[in-house]
């Protein structure tokens, strides 16, 4: 039996729940707190969810809803495209609070997932803090501007579309 891994991050976002819930899910947008990402999404149990990349010719993350319950619950299947890891768990919980929302993300798997929760460990706090600051001024920190400019200019460079498990 493996050993469960669990992390958890959490941002305070000065706008309701459904602002944050709607930057979060709504599909065919360009996400640029999620490193200039698409979503595409059918958000309801059992329906399908990838990131991709700006042209739609890199996907980087695959997975299936669980549970859905607007604007305060999301829960997904999360798997990086280009890992053999097995598909590990992301619940997105949006909490009104006095100030705005309360988002946190909580990410689990098994040691099945090790390389995952590598990149995941950097990637959410990043992402969370990307969503509060492009929520709260219209515009990233400078730093992911630049992430997200040289991201862009890799994506000739990497792989294409494979199809892999869920």
């Amino acid at each position: 039996m493996s050993a469960n891994k669990k992390t958890v991050f959490s941002v305070l976002i000065a706008a309701p729940p459904q602002t944050v819930w709607d930057r979060l899910t709504t599909p065919g947008v360009v996400q640029p707190f999620y490193f200039n990402s698409i979503l595409e999404a059918d958000l309801r149990p059992g329906g399908d969810l990838s990131y991709l990349s700006t042209n739609r010719k890199v996907t980087f993350i695959k997975g299936q809803i669980l549970e859905v319950t607007a604007p305060s619950r999301l829960v997904h299947t999360f798997r990086f495209n280009d890992l053999s890891d097995e598909p590990s768990t992301v619940t997105f919980e949006l909490t009104p609070e006095a100030d705005g929302t309360r988002l946190t993300v909580t990410h689990e798997g098994s040691e099945a997932t090790a390389k995952t929760f590598g990149r995941v460990e950097r990637g959410w706090r990043s992402i969370l803090t990307n969503l509060q600051v492009w929520m709260e001024t219209g515009k990233l920190p400078f730093k992911s501007r630049v992430q997200n400019v040289v991201m862009g200019l890799m994506l000739p460079f990497m792989p294409k579309n494979k199809s892999g498990p869920k």
